[in-house]
């Protein structure tokens, strides 16, 4: 006995019709939370929490993404900035970045790709010639700049280097490289102002940061400072201080006169004696061994200065053994 309705059974294709509307509206709402959500996390991957710009991840891919066009590279840091946070606190600090960010952007406009190293460090991209930017980058120079932190006023400066790719360098790599050493000579002259990239600034090859923060110190360390890579002979950092001392108005400059040889610097007097006790020094040194003496140094000038020389050994993870040496007038 089979049970049936009397007029049999029926379907009812509108409800038919209707289910499949309602699957395929879900199918399309699970697409699109995936597509966000996807988003979501391309957004905090290539983005700086702090400051909304891009990382070096982000901005590497975004720089990468544009193609071989006419670009300035900018690289800028935030002068005496461990300073602002030790006497204002790291929420200063934070809010200095902060605005650092909104002047960029208020500066550079919305072309303009702006990245955060880290630290105090900012990278921008911007399309066209270094002749064309320069403008833009002078009023970021001379901005009047302060970030309000705790109901105060709190001024701070930045140091700009650039360059331009193509028509300084084969690729944004080097590019960047340009831009950082023309940051340097900023930090060795001084601070607060900015600098395009010049060929005889990497002329030499010598590096711009041993990853000890030294650039930071360029313009501020009073002792004069060399530091020295033993495997090339190459100075790879001299600060303001000894730029002095020696006479040099650019580290272009100095590393020209030293010629990859220490006893360049030294008066010819002095020279033998100075050769053997650093030959010996270096021979037996071992990591943070310190040797002290005083010599006669020549500068660029012409001028024979006697001095007291502080001389440090050390190892470092990415250019092996280094010599730092301080002059102190004797």
């Amino acid at each position: 006995m089979k049970l049936a309705p009397a007029k049999g059974w029926r379907y009812n294709k509108w409800n038919w019709f209707m289910g499949y509307i309602v699957i395929i509206d879900f199918a399309i709402a699970g697409l699109m939370l995936w597509v966000i959500s996807g988003r979501i996390l391309e957004r905090k991957a290539t983005l700086d929490p702090l400051t909304q710009a891009y990382n070096r991840q982000g901005f590497d891919w975004k720089l990468a993404s544009q193609g071989e066009k006419e670009t300035t590279v900018i690289m800028l840091d935030i002068d005496d900035f461990k300073s602002i946070n030790d006497v204002f606190g790291h929420q200063t600090g934070d809010a200095v970045l902060v605005q650092l960010t909104r002047n960029l952007q208020k500066c550079f406009g919305p072309k303009a790709i702006i990245g955060r190293n880290g630290g105090d460090e900012f990278v921008v991209a911007l399309p066209g010639r270094m002749s064309d930017n320069r403008p833009a980058i002078k009023g970021l120079s001379v901005l009047k700049q302060e970030a309000a932190s705790n109901g105060e006023a709190i001024p701070f400066s930045v140091s700009i280097g650039y360059s331009e790719f193509p028509g300084q360098a084969k690729d944004y790599e080097e590019a960047l490289k340009f831009a950082d050493a023309a940051l340097y000579e900023v930090k060795i002259a001084g601070k607060n102002n900015f600098a395009s990239y010049k060929s005889s600034l990497t002329e030499k090859k010598h590096h711009n940061q041993l990853g000890l923060g030294l650039r930071a110190l360029a313009a501020g360390d009073p002792t004069p400072l060399l530091v020295m890579q033993m495997d090339t002979k190459e100075a790879i950092y001299v600060n303001k201080s000894l730029l002095e001392l020696f006479g040099c108005e650019l580290s272009s400059e100095f590393y020209d006169y030293y010629g990859q040889s220490l006893l360049n610097l030294i008066s010819p007097g002095d020279q033998a004696r100075v050769k053997k006790e650093f030959t010996d020094f270096v021979e037996s040194a071992v990591d943070e061994e310190r040797f002290r003496g005083d010599c006669q140094i020549l500068t660029a000038d012409a001028r024979t200065l006697r001095v007291f020389c502080d001389m440090k050994y050390s190892v470092n993870q990415r250019y092996g053994a280094l010599v730092h040496i301080s002059f102190v007038l004797n």
